[in-house]
């Protein structure tokens, strides 16, 4: 659960987690904005690595469906005989 709520954003946000580990920059860094306009390259990059990633799941699907974790899904499962409440 996030303590903050969802924000959609227009564009990602860049972050080099090497130097910004807690990811605090966006916030907090004065001269986040020209860092982020200097480092605008890294989007060409990492969009064509993540269009390679994606057209393997069209040769490779995934086998099974995703799991849903939600509060009502484990206290089923908590509380059904079968699982014995482990």
């Amino acid at each position: 659960m996030w303590i903050e709520p969802f924000v959609a954003l227009r564009a990602p946000l860049l972050t080099n987690l090497r130097t910004d580990p807690f990811e605090l920059a966006h916030d907090i860094g004065m001269d986040y904005a020209r860092w982020y306009v200097e480092h605008m390259f890294a989007f060409a990059s990492a969009a064509e690595f993540v269009e390679r990633w994606l057209q393997l799941f069209k040769e490779f699907p995934p086998r099974q469906k995703p799991g849903t974790f939600n509060l009502d899904n484990v206290m089923e499962a908590l509380t059904s005989p079968q699982s014995g409440g482990r």
